[in-house]
């Protein structure tokens, strides 16, 4: 006899939510956004936009990372360890982020901050996967862009002494951003400013 199934194919689950104090440590390592994807399993635009976006954008992430996809699924009470190391679970989590509609997808940096604007339902299918890549580069961007300011990240400063005269000396900044002040200070042989 015959077996048939309404789905022929096994797919692989996206990964879940389980803590996104970890999760978001290695975001932060890795310059990466953290892509949110609220769902419940009985929304059948839910199951398009992880059929058809979320498992090829996060296939193609395994080789080229450039987010870290979790899954909440808004009606569950599976335990989840918030981004301040405290725990709830699933349902009071999404009802406490404001999502009322799903599909949900939240753009995170590694505090919990937003970097794009999310996308609830789908509006326009013929362009969702273009806003859902443009979301994901734009938060990435705006990680990136963060990152290079960001408090802590700015070298130590220190005199340079090689005991040579005094000579012009090419400086390269960095990642520069914003403005990015240099003083430097001649002295002859004597130790004398000029």
């Amino acid at each position: 006899s015959l077996l048939l199934s309404g789905c022929s194919e096994a797919r692989d689950a996206l990964p879940a939510a389980v803590d996104l104090r970890t999760d978001a440590q290695l975001a932060r390592v890795q310059r990466l956004p953290i892509v949110l994807f609220f769902h419940s399993t009985t929304c059948r635009f839910c199951r398009e936009v992880e059929d058809l976006y979320l498992a090829r954008l996060q296939k193609e992430n395994e080789t080229a990372p450039k987010f870290l996809l979790r899954t909440v699924e808004v009606s569950q009470t599976q335990t989840l360890v918030k981004f301040d190391g405290t725990r709830t679970d699933y349902r009071a989590f999404a009802k406490r982020q404001g999502v009322t509609l799903v599909p949900h997808l939240r753009f995170l940096g590694p505090d919990g901050e937003p970097l794009a604007p999310d996308l609830v339902g789908v509006a326009s299918p013929d362009f969702y996967g273009a806003y859902l890549e443009g979301s994901i580069s734009s938060a990435g961007e705006k990680l990136r862009r963060a990152g290079r300011c960001a408090p802590g990240v700015d070298r130590a400063h220190r005199p340079v002494d090689d005991r040579q005269r005094a000579q012009a000396e090419e400086v390269e900044l960095d990642e520069a951003c914003g403005l990015d002040v240099v003083l430097v200070e001649l002295r002859d042989d004597a130790g004398a400013a000029l």
